[in-house]
């Protein structure tokens, strides 16, 4: 999902960076016309039940930028990481 942080009166969010980069974009276009941008897939992985019931406990340890996560979140960051470049070269 991707999507832009609103308050809840519809207005843009001052610290989504979704927003923040619109803006920015928006302020500077006569002098970054050509400019490219790129979104930055982030997620996160939660918990289930033993009966399969989700919940919102993550399995996630790793931290920001973590250099050498050790949890199940590296596994489909790598997995992610190799569909991702099998995708980009076929096309």
């Amino acid at each position: 999902m991707l999507c832009d942080i609103a308050m809840p009166d519809g207005t843009p969010f001052e610290g989504c960076p979704r927003s923040t980069l619109k803006r920015v974009l928006d302020d500077a276009e006569d002098v970054l016309r050509d400019v490219k941008t790129a979104l930055e897939v982030e997620f996160y992985l939660f918990q289930r039940e033993p009966d399969g019931t989700p919940t919102t406990r993550t399995v996630d340890a790793g931290s920001y930028f973590d250099y050498s996560p050790s949890d199940r979140g590296d596994d489909a960051r790598t997995r992610w990481r190799r569909r991702s470049n099998r995708w980009a070269s076929a096309s």
